[in-house]
């Protein structure tokens, strides 16, 4: 499987108790709006103690965090790396004989919605520099979110916090693509998701309902109770959800989007007037010896 960068090992655990986190905490949660709430994190090896706890609460909290740094824009994978991904799959299952406007799903590449696919670039093993830094971001936030967060751990060592990545993939929206029903990638405890647009996303791009994961009756609210259905846009009329529902506004690269598998979602449409295509790249990690997730992803492989 072509990779379109590059893994690294968990970070310690890093929690404090001090009056600077608390401030620190209180200025990062009390912003409000239709974002999504961020962290800026100052240094490329990785989150401070008040930094890592600021965005593991809010993600705790919400169910989504953003986690910004400089670095990722100019490590980021191109553009033309993504398109070319894309490209070279979507030929591979032009030739095996599928209609590629129809829904399929296979363990290479899988039809998500119209004209919106979702490439698995394998088990984000990379040492690359952008990889050692999406980690270096990531798995310090994790840490604290972690059941077993309270155990010591030498610094810059791996966290015993049954942390693992999973695997890598690339969402790509074409224009034209319809937006996706609100669901959520899991119900279980421990696996999170870490977007990074490789593009803007302003008035496009995912959408989520901030605390459904705590919200017993998300996931029954978000389908029609005698179809089973997903209803789609018409979640949006309620008054409760509504005000709940927010979106990241970025540019190229500037932000990991890190949600927990169980908060409510969508990619929203990525209409004509949108000229390009729009990738994310994502990578899956895993937490206090989380299930596999077998949901997403068949077994079956594209046939030759």
């Amino acid at each position: 499987m072509q990779e379109l960068i590059g893994s690294g090992h968990l970070s310690a655990s890093r929690q404090l108790s001090s009056p600077s986190l608390m401030l620190f905490v209180l200025s990062c949660l009390s912003s409000c709006g239709c974002t999504i709430r961020s962290v800026t994190v100052a240094s490329p090896r990785g989150p401070s103690a008040d930094e890592a706890a600021a965005a593991a609460a809010i993600l705790q909290a919400d169910g989504v965090v953003v986690i910004k740094c400089e670095e990722l824009e100019r490590l980021a994978p191109p553009l033309d790396n993504a398109r070319a991904i894309l490209a070279g799959m979507i030929d591979r299952v032009d030739r095996a004989g599928i209609n590629c406007d129809q829904p399929f799903s296979y363990a290479e590449i899988c039809h998500r919605a119209p004209r919106r696919y979702d490439v698995h670039l394998g088990a984000g093993t990379s040492e690359s520099e952008f990889s050692t830094l999406l980690n270096s971001l990531v798995w310090p936030v994790l840490a604290c979110c972690s059941t077993r967060s309270g155990d010591t751990h030498e610094a810059g060592g791996a966290a015993a916090v049954g942390g693992r990545i999973i695997r890598d993939g690339l969402v790509t929206s074409l224009p034209g693509a319809s937006a996706q029903p609100f669901h959520a990638d899991g119900r279980a405890h421990g696996l999170y998701n870490a977007f990074l647009p490789l593009v803007p996303v302003r008035t496009q791009g995912t959408e989520f309902w901030t605390g459904s994961h705590h919200d017993e009756t998300s996931s029954a609210r978000i389908k029609d109770a005698q179809t089973g259905k997903y209803v789609g846009e018409s979640i949006l009329d309620d008054a409760e959800i509504a005000p709940l529902i927010r979106a990241p506004q970025l540019e190229r690269a500037e932000g990991i989007i890190l949600f927990d598998y169980r908060v409510i979602h969508r990619g929203r449409a990525h209409d004509e007037a949108h000229e390009g295509v729009r990738p994310v790249f994502y990578r899956v990690y895993a937490i206090d010896h989380a299930a596999e997730d077998v949901h997403n992803w068949p077994e079956r492989t594209l046939p030759v």
